[in-house]
């Protein structure tokens, strides 16, 4: 394999043309193996693992108060650092490859950062399948159809 001068990827020996950019590749060279340990690269991964980070931190309180029905600026917030973190973490792993250093950093980052997202699509997911088998049983209970608002209105919780 050598290296496209131009853009840095890898492109098959004997390859006259970068598949990528395109350039001529008339003064590639393979690339040079050393025991030298990769640095990481690039402010962006810092900072997408930092959100990564606060993101998972940040996720707990906020479920708890969607749970509560208080949405507002907490689910604003949690969204906010996390598609950011997935940014991030995606420019820094493209700039980590163009640079031909270690991408973890980025990688990391941006799977913190969309995890507390996949975690809030299979919650919402899970409370839906819930509430089709309530209103399932209750309709087989009561021998018959239920309209799905009797049984929305039906789960608010007794006054204590």
């Amino acid at each position: 394999m050598t290296i496209c001068p131009n853009c840095g990827m890898f492109v098959p020996d004997g390859a006259r043309f970068c598949g990528n950019c395109g350039s001529y590749l008339a003064a590639a060279t393979t690339p040079p193996y050393s025991t030298k340990e990769k640095q990481p690269c690039g402010i962006q991964a810092i900072v997408s693992l930092v959100l990564g980070i606060f993101s998972m931190l940040y996720a707990a309180p906020v479920f708890w108060n969607i749970i509560g029905g208080k949405w507002g600026i907490w689910m604003l917030g949690l969204l906010v650092s996390c598609i950011s973190g997935a940014v991030l973490g995606n420019a820094g792993r493209k700039d980590a490859r163009r640079r031909r250093c270690s991408d973890e950093i980025a990688s990391a980052g941006m799977m913190l950062s969309l995890t507390p997202i996949v975690v809030a699509l299979v919650l919402g997911i899970a409370f839906l399948m819930f509430f089709i088998l309530v209103w399932l049983f209750a309709s087989a209970v009561n021998g018959g159809f239920i309209p799905l608002f009797s049984v929305v209105w039906s789960l608010e919780p007794a006054a204590l």
